[in-house]
């Protein structure tokens, strides 16, 4: 009986894993307002979490064929309003770039908690459009070029798993300069060990009942 408890267990844990989505999670540090930030992927989650400086920060990548593109920041919920940022995307032409998309700081932002990092956001800048083969440019911004924001480029993170999940989460909270242990709080990590213990426990149970 105690056997079947903890492969039940795995086999439940095994299925909450499982993800049609890889994400990738990077802190951004640009030292420079030369230097860009290279995003490989966009077929899968891009999650980057940064800090303006003095500068704007600007992220490049390339399409191969037309690809339907997604785009969204947010900034801390008890960031001021003056740190909201802007979003500007560029694509690269013979003679230059070419403006493809503008989304003010000023738009309507809302409040939300993150259900991925449990983290209390405002969000405001999203956009979604097909793009055609070439190279682009999204650069992040606001009037001071100063407070920490937190990019999503290629696909929405709603649909990742459990450890998709908690990679993203702890690369965000540590990004935003949370304790590493604050991950431990986070509903993704308390639901499963108390299912895993209680299992465990009511297993042990009937085992010594069995004896």
């Amino acid at each position: 009986m105690y056997q079947r408890v903890l492969l039940t267990a795995a086999v439940l844990f095994s299925l909450s894993s499982s993800s049609a989505l890889a994400a990738t999670i990077e802190t951004v540090e640009l030292p420079t307002p030369f230097e860009l930030a290279t995003v490989e992927s966009l077929t899968e989650p891009n999650v980057r979490v940064g800090e303006l400086s003095g500068f704007p920060h600007t992220f490049e990548f390339s399409l191969s064929e037309a690809t339907e593109v997604f785009l969204e920041v947010w900034v801390p919920a008890s960031a001021p309003e003056a740190e909201r940022v802007s979003l500007i995307a560029v694509e690269e032409i013979e003679r230059g770039v070419r403006e493809v998309m503008r989304r003010p700081a000023s738009n309507d932002w809302e409040k939300f908690t993150d259900p991925v990092s449990g983290l209390a956001f405002e969000r405001g800048v999203r956009y979604e459009e097909t793009l055609a083969a070439g190279t682009y440019r999204v650069e992040v911004s606001n009037a001071e070029n100063a407070g920490q924001y937190v990019l999503t480029l290629g696909e929405p993170t709603a649909d990742l798993g459990y450890l998709e999940t908690i990679s993203v989460a702890q690369g965000i909270r540590t990004g935003l300069g949370y304790s590493p242990f604050s991950i431990l709080g986070h509903p993704n990590i308390l639901v499963p060990l108390f299912a895993l213990l209680s299992f465990g426990f009511f297993g042990w149970w009937f085992w010594r009942r069995k004896r």
